[in-house]
C-alpha cells in the first residue's frame, strides 16, 4: 500500500477557524483531495499518470469514498487516474526532501490541470543541477487557479544563493491570487534582498481577503526588513486576524531597538487576535524581551499568544518580569510559552509561570520549560485548560 492519503476533513476546520467569515465557494469539508507524503510515491504517481494504458484501466475502476476523495488504497491502478481527476485540495509534503527540476516540471503541469483547485500545500526542496534556475518552473506557477489556501514551503538547494527570478516570480504568483485567505510562505535562509522582499509585501497588499499569514524568515538577516515601511505595518495588513512570524537563528542578533520596531509593526494590526512569534535560538537578553512584551500591551484585541523563547540564554531574573508583562495583556485568554533549553533557567524558577495567579488569569495556559535536550523528555511540560 502506498503512502497516498485521503483525509476526512469533516468537522476539522483547522486553520480556517481563525478566519473571519469570508465568502467561500463551497464547503471545504467536502473538497476532493490528494495527499502525497513520500518521495517514492510521488515519483510513482507521475510515472503512472503518464501511461495511457494504466489510465484506461483506472477509468473503469475509479471510485470515490463518502468524503469525495479518490479511493486508491485498495487498487493501485487508480493511482494513474489522478491525471484525469480535477482535485480541489492537493498536499505534497515531503518534509523538504529534494526533488529534481524534471519532477518539479511535472508537478507544475499537473497543478495547472486542476482547474477546481482552491487549497494547495507544497513542502519540499528543489535540487537545481546548475545555478541558472529554470525560470519557467516558477513562471508557470503564476497561472495557478484562484486559490484560497496556499502553503508555499519550497526551498532551493543553494542556501547561499537565492536567484532573483525566484523572488520575481513569487511576487507574480501572489499578484495572481486575488481570492487568497490563508498564506504560508517560507523564505528560510534565502539571503533576503530587501528590494525583492518588499516587492512580495507589495503583492500581499493586493490580497483583500487575506486573514491568515505565516511568514518564515529563519536564518536570515531581517534588520533591513524590520525598518522597511512595507513590512506588515501598512493599512492592508490591518485586516489580518492571525499572524505567525518565525525568526529562528537569525544571521545577526536582534537589538533592543529591533525588538521595539517589531512590536511597533504589530501595533498597527488593529484587528489581530492570534499572534505566534518564534524567536528561538537567538541569544536574546532579558531587557530586549521585556521591551517586546511591554509594547505588546497596545494590541487590545489579541486573545491568543504563542511565544517561543527556547535556546536564548535567558536567566532566571526574567521570569518575574515575564509574568508581570503577560498578565498585563488584558484581552489575552490563551497563552503558550516555550522557555525550554535555557541553561540558566532552573525548573523551579520556570514553574513560577504556572503558579496560581497565572492559572487563574488565563482560560488556557501551556508552559514548556524542559531544560533537557531530549524529545522524549516532556515530564515538565504542564497544561491547564478550563
Amino acid at each position: 500500500m502506498g503512502n497516498f492519503c485521503q483525509t476526512d476533513t469533516t468537522n476539522k476546520p483547522e486553520i480556517y477557524d481563525l478566519i473571519e467569515p469570508v465568502p467561500y465557494p463551497q464547503s471545504f469539508e467536502k473538497l476532493k483531495q490528494l495527499v502525497i507524503n513520500n518521495k517514492n510515491e510521488l515519483e510513482k504517481f507521475f510515472e503512472l499518470s503518464t501511461q495511457p494504458e494504466i489510465r484506461e484501466v483506472a477509468e473503469s475502476t475509479e471510485s470515490f469514498d463518502n468524503n469525495n476523495n479518490v479511493n486508491i488504497e485498495n487498487n493501485t491502478n487508480n493511482i494513474g487516474n489522478h491525471g484525469l481527476v480535477s482535485y480541489q485540495k492537493i498536499i505534497i509534503d515531503l518534509d523538504h526532501k529534494f526533488i529534481s527540476q524534471q519532477l518539479m516540471n511535472k508537478i507544475t503541469k499537473f497543478l495547472l490541470n486542476n482547474k477546481d483547485l482552491v487549497h494547495l500545500e507544497l513542502n519540499f526542496s528543489i535540487y537545481f543541477e546548475n545555478i541558472m534556475i529554470d525560470q519557467k518552473i516558477f513562471e508557470d506557477l503564476c497561472y495557478l487557479p484562484q486559490l484560497h489556501y496556499l502553503n508555499f514551503n519550497i526551498l532551493l538547494n543553494e542556501s547561499e544563493y537565492c536567484p532573483q527570478n525566484y523572488f520575481t516570480n513569487l511576487q507574480k504568483i501572489l499578484l495572481n491570487q486575488k481570492e487568497l485567505r490563508v498564506l504560508i510562505l517560507n523564505l528560510k535562509e534565502s539571503q533576503l534582498s530587501l528590494q525583492y522582499v518588499e516587492n512580495i509585501f507589495e503583492a500581499l497588499k493586493k490580497l483583500e481577503y487575506l486573514r491568515n499569514l505565516h511568514l518564515i524568515f529563519d536564518k536570515n538577516n531581517i534588520k533591513p526588513l524590520l525598518k522597511s515601511n512595507k513590512f506588515i505595518s501598512s493599512k492592508p495588513f490591518r485586516q489580518l486576524n492571525y499572524l505567525k512570524l518565525s525568526f529562528q537563528q537569525l544571521k545577526e542578533q536582534l537589538s533592543q531597538e529591533d525588538m521595539q520596531i517589531l512590536t511597533q509593526k504589530l501595533q498597527s494590526l488593529k484587528n489581530i487576535k492570534h499572534v505566534e512569534i518564534d524567536l528561538s535560538k537567538n541569544d536574546l537578553r532579558s531587557k530586549k524581551l521585556i521591551t517586546f512584551l511591554q509594547n505588546l500591551k497596545t494590541l487590545q484585541k489579541i486573545d491568543n499568544l504563542s511565544l517561543n523563547l527556547s535556546q536564548n540564554n535567558l536567566n532566571k531574573d526574567i521570569i518575574p518580569e515575564l509574568k508581570q508583562e503577560l498578565k498585563q495583556l488584558k484581552s489575552l485568554q490563551v497563552l503558550q510559552l516555550d522557555v525550554s533549553l535555557n541553561p540558566q533557567l532552573d525548573l523551579e524558577t520556570s514553574n513560577q509561570l504556572l503558579e496560581e495567579d497565572m492559572i487563574d488569569r488565563f482560560q488556557s495556559i501551556q508552559v514548556i520549560a524542559d531544560q533537557n535536550d531530549d524529545d522524549n523528555n516532556n515530564k515538565y511540560n504542564k497544561n491547564y485548560h478550563y
